[in-house]
């Protein structure tokens, strides 16, 4: 019974990182001027509760649009790291044998997938006249990175579960993450 409702599992969360990424794919194919459209909606919203009745400056406005647009790509980019730890997790719950170093091995398996389709998003999105920009890829990362905190966080946080209170373990594989973050970032820099 266990290895259904694993199987489940698996299958959800393989749809659910399938539908995240083609909503990323979606919004990469956006022209410059439909994805400005699209941010400048909420931009203009948070304005408004921001800045209220006030005269906003050009300056002031841009400054609000590249807060929503970087906040944009990190809150997506942390959806598709937990969703693809998810996915990551119940295969190995489910086809695998269920041990506590196979079960981590899913952080960083989804990072290096979370960051690996930030590039090829950046790759498509030039293809859309927009700019593939090596920054944006360094905020997937950091979204992605922000993903895998939220699910150490859920995870030591939840008693039930006493597989994951291995802390040092997690610690250890977080400083992974973070290495290979800044390693991107050094890397993306220099190219």
């Amino acid at each position: 019974m266990t290895k259904n409702k694993n199987k489940i599992k698996f299958i959800i969360s393989l749809l659910l990182t399938i539908a995240v990424m083609v909503t990323i794919f979606i919004m990469s194919a956006q022209t410059k001027d439909e994805s400005a459209s699209t941010s400048g909606f909420f931009t203009k919203f948070l304005v408004k509760i921001i800045y209220g009745d006030q005269t906003v400056t050009d300056e002031m406005f841009r400054g609000v649009s590249l807060l929503v647009r970087k906040t944009a790509h990190m809150t997506i980019f942390a959806v598709l790291f937990i969703c693809a730890y998810n996915t990551v997790r119940s295969y190995i719950k489910t086809f695998k044998e269920e041990k506590i170093h196979k079960i981590f091995l899913a952080f960083p398996i989804a990072y290096i997938f979370a960051v690996f389709y930030a590039c090829t998003d950046e790759f498509h999105q030039s293809f859309a006249g927009r700019g593939a920009l090596f920054t944006d890829v360094i905020t997937d990362s950091i979204g992605a990175l922000i993903g895998a905190a939220l699910v150490y966080f859920i995870m030591m946080n939840n008693k039930m579960c006493e597989l994951y209170r291995e802390k040092r373990f997690v610690r250890s594989i977080l400083i992974l993450l973070g290495i290979l973050a800044i390693y991107t970032s050094v890397f993306v820099f220099l190219y």
